[in-house]
């Protein structure tokens, strides 16, 4: 389930010849993720996968946590599911498109039932069977060209 691409090292054992000011810089320009599901294990998951690529990762097990979240620290892009209780992935994309219409969300989504409508608001579109590489390369993509991006609004 891990992509193919080799992961970047990260954690607090510096390198050899690594100055703590390169260690801080690096740590800076760490492009940040928040991870929305409701499924505890698969957040735990990717939030380790998606760290050893060298993302900071955010995770919330609800809409609601994870536009607290929003609210609280700076976010690169939002991968978000789209069957949760109380609030489900598409509540979540209008509020984000609402707030802050040109950050990128991607909903990753084992559902077959996500409408054209709510699809329409998010970036990119990954099935959960499908494969890894392909979520990996839509959130490089997006994080990539993030200043590039439409505004949407709602």
């Amino acid at each position: 389930m891990v992509p193919s691409r080799t992961p970047h090292r990260s954690g607090s054992r510096r390198r050899a010849g690594k100055s703590r000011a390169n260690e801080n810089r690096d740590h800076n320009s760490r492009k940040t993720l928040v991870w929305i599901d409701d499924y505890q294990p698969g957040l735990k998951a990717y939030k380790n996968i998606f760290e050893a690529f060298g993302y900071s990762v955010l995770t919330a097990s609800s809409g609601r946590l994870g536009l607290r979240l929003l609210d609280a620290h700076p976010a690169d892009a939002v991968v978000v599911d789209y069957e949760m209780p109380e609030m489900d992935g598409g509540q979540v994309a209008l509020e984000i498109r609402r707030k802050r219409g040109d950050l990128p969300i991607v909903m990753f989504s084992g559902s077959t039932t996500v409408p054209a409508h709510i699809r329409g608001l998010v970036n990119a579109f990954c099935d959960k069977a499908g494969s890894p590489t392909l979520l990996m390369s839509a959130i490089e993509h997006l994080v990539s060209n993030s200043t590039s991006l439409p505004t949407r609004n709602t």
